[in-house]
């Protein structure tokens, strides 16, 4: 598990949150893309910490996904999926398009999240 990280992917569109294990050695940032279905930039949103652990929690997300409106056009090519989620500090998000939870090192850099399937659900609507 040591060369293993630990994400969670939330998956608006059908109301899911997934696990997703990647090779720490064969990580890196265009495996963002890949994952969220992107071309454009990303964005990084924070969660927070859980307790007294120094590390912290946050979501990858498509740049402009807390820019669009969601709405439902006449087709599924035209509907914008979204979830809210909540941070540590109690601020609503709401979000369009899927999200990668991850955590982050004393670096500041990717790593597994310490959120467990049932605390990330308590927080996503």
């Amino acid at each position: 598990m040591k060369n293993k990280m630990k994400f969670f992917i939330i998956d608006p569109k059908s109301r899911t949150i997934n696990d997703l294990e990647i090779d720490r050695d064969t990580w890196d940032y265009k495996q963002i893309y890949k994952l969220l279905g992107i071309s454009n930039t990303f964005e990084y949103v924070w969660l927070g910490e859980i307790e007294d652990e120094p590390f912290e929690n946050g979501l990858y997300i498509d740049g402009e996904g807390m820019l669009k409106n969601a709405f439902a056009g006449p087709n599924d090519s035209q509907t914008i999926w979204y979830f809210n989620i909540i941070n540590q500090a109690g601020h609503e998000h709401t979000i369009a398009g899927p999200a990668i939870v991850v955590g982050t090192d004393e670096e500041g850099d990717t790593d597994s999240t310490n959120f467990t399937r049932e605390r990330l659900e308590s927080i996503v609507g």
